[in-house]
């Protein structure tokens, strides 16, 4: 049995004691009761086994994820270096343009800003601001007792669940 199936069957025992309790055989319904308690016992065992395999795929690929950005811009980092040195060496030469076989290469002169200042020095127009929400400042703000006079956040208790 699924977990999801074990959590209904134990509702609908629980329910049929509630509902008429004379007409249940209670030890039937508490000894069912217990075997399903053991059953979701077990099913909690192994979804411990599975949510620890994959709490260890993910930091995994976690690393991964650390050591291809690192690759990335090592690779990202030669590109610049090789058009940097490309078009370092059409400048020197006077070239403009180079044709090859298998490429075209032209070099062009464009406008580019570079600050003088540290950026939040530049007139408030030239910025751009982005917002995050500082959801745990919230949460200690109205838990504080601020919560009767806020309309645009809230506080709800929330389930969670600890393995260690």
């Amino acid at each position: 049995m699924t977990l999801y199936e074990l959590t209904d069957e134990f509702l609908n025992l629980v329910s049929m004691l509630e509902e008429d309790p004379e007409e249940a055989d209670e030890t039937a319904i508490h000894d069912t009761i217990s075997m399903i308690l053991l059953d979701i016992d077990e099913k909690a065992e192994g979804y411990g086994k599975v949510l620890k395999q994959l709490q260890a795929d993910a930091a995994m690929l976690k690393e991964e994820k650390l050591r291809i950005a690192k690759k990335q811009a090592t690779i990202e980092s030669n590109i610049e270096r090789l058009r940097g040195a490309l078009l370092h060496a059409m400048l020197i030469t006077g070239r403009n343009k180079i044709k090859t076989p298998l490429f075209s290469f032209s070099t062009s002169t464009r406008w580019k800003a570079f600050l003088d200042v540290p950026e939040d020095e530049i007139p408030e127009q030239f910025q751009k601001v982005t917002i995050k929400a500082d959801t745990k400042g919230i949460e200690d703000w109205l838990k504080k007792g601020n919560a009767a006079e806020c309309e645009w956040a809230h506080l709800e208790q929330v389930d969670s669940l600890t393995i260690r």
